[in-house]
Order: C-alpha cells, then sequence, then structure tokens
C-alpha cells in the first residue's frame, strides 16, 4: 500500500554527469477483490477506498472503506447495501482484502410527510431539506428521481437544516426525535 522513498546523500559520478541514488523500501502488496458488485464496477468501488490515502490497510482503515463502499451505494439508491470486508494474508508481504457484498434493493423516498411542526409552515421545512420525494404518484423520472435518494449523510444535513430553520425563527431548543417505523401515518 505503500513505500518509502529516501534520497541517499552521496551521488554516483561518471563521465561528468551525476546520478542520484535513491533507495526505495516497499510496503506490503495489497490486493481488494469485491464480490456481489453489479451497480458499481470494480473501479468505482476502489477509488472509495481509504487505503490508498491512509497508507494502511488494518481493521480501523477496512471499515472506513466499507463506510465508504455504503455511501457509494446509498447515492446509488441503494440504501440497504450491506457490506462484509475481510483480509487475507498470503504471506509475510501480501494480503487480499475481499468485500462482499449485497447490494439490496433500490430504494427511493416517495414523500416527505413533517409531523409536530406547530410554529413553522411545512413548506418552510421542506424547502430546506435535501430530500424532497419522487412524487405523489411514485412515478420517476429523471429530474425527480436523484431528490429521493435516500442516504445516511442526507439525512443527518436535512436534520441539521430543519435545526437551522427552527433556530432562524427563534427556537434554537428544537429537539428532534424519529417516527417509530411501525406507526400509521
Amino acid at each position: 500500500v505503500s513505500a518509502r522513498v529516501r534520497l541517499e546523500r552521496k551521488v554516483v559520478e561518471k563521465e561528468a554527469k551525476v546520478y542520484p541514488l535513491i533507495h526505495i523500501h516497499e510496503g506490503p502488496h495489497l490486493t481488494v477483490k469485491f464480490n456481489g458488485n453489479n451497480v458499481l464496477n470494480d473501479a468505482e468501488l476502489k477509488e472509495v477506498l481509504t487505503f490508498v490515502e491512509s497508507g494502511a490497510f488494518d481493521e480501523t482503515e477496512m471499515e472506513a472503506s466499507k463506510d465508504r463502499i455504503v455511501a457509494a451505494y446509498q447515492a446509488s439508491a441503494r440504501y440497504y447495501v450491506k457490506v462484509k470486508g475481510t483480509k487475507k494474508r498470503i504471506n509475510a508481504r501480501k494480503y487480499i482484502i475481499t468485500y462482499v457484498i449485497d447490494e439490496g434493493p433500490e430504494v427511493f423516498t416517495r414523500r416527505i410527510e413533517i409531523v409536530g411542526n406547530r410554529r413553522l409552515k411545512t413548506e418552510e421545512i421542506l424547502a430546506a431539506m435535501e430530500t424532497q420525494g419522487v412524487a405523489e404518484d411514485g412515478v420517476l423520472d429523471a429530474a425527480s428521481a436523484s431528490l429521493g435518494i435516500l442516504q445516511d449523510a442526507r439525512m443527518i444535513n436535512d436534520l441539521n437544516a430543519i435545526k437551522a430553520v427552527y433556530k432562524k425563527n427563534g427556537m434554537p431548543g428544537l429537539r428532534l426525535r424519529c417516527a417509530n417505523p411501525d406507526m400509521k401515518m
């Protein structure tokens, strides 16, 4: 994953030319494989891995890479994606990390319902949110599909945006509670 490169102090002089000496210490070799991915190809998944940035491939980086894979799938409307990573040591200098992916179904938010707001108009709250829902009738089109993609990061942004709207309107002590998924609307 990483290599140390050092320029030596001495140089080689030959025929009026100077050649610097460079010492390279190669780190361990890492191969990453993906199984079960169809929506995103291997190249797209390799772009989100953290190993190159950090230079490490320990359990922390495996988990960080897994989180990024999940985020990439959620951005592709696969909210319920499941990812499991395993590391196998081939020898002292070679490792293989395999991510097994269950992409899950495509998921879009049909509509957003705001419940319990008494002091602000629902439209003002909805206007602050990134997630808008695809359409009341559930019909997808290219323009509305991205507004209905369900993502953890987007939900966090939406909750923070709602808090900001309430704070701007003189209610800084807002506390949010997520509804029970079994609740009947």
